[in-house]
């Protein structure tokens, strides 16, 4: 457990060094990422196409 503190403390200093997605604009919050980049995000590709789609349901309606 005397391990844990000092880690806890190392992630609680680095995360408040970290600019708040609430205070910055997107254009900021898009140039952070592609800076530091994301290790769990899939690679990039270009689409074919992007369209939308609605299901009737007796009721209401599905986008999708």
């Amino acid at each position: 457990a005397d391990m844990l503190d000092p880690l806890a403390q190392k992630l609680a200093d680095a995360a408040a060094r970290l600019p708040q997605l609430e205070e910055g604009n997107v254009d900021a919050a898009r140039a952070f990422r592609e800076e530091r980049g994301n290790p769990f995000a899939p690679v990039s590709c270009d689409l074919a196409n992007i369209s939308d789609h609605e299901i009737c349901l007796a009721e209401s309606a599905i986008l999708g």
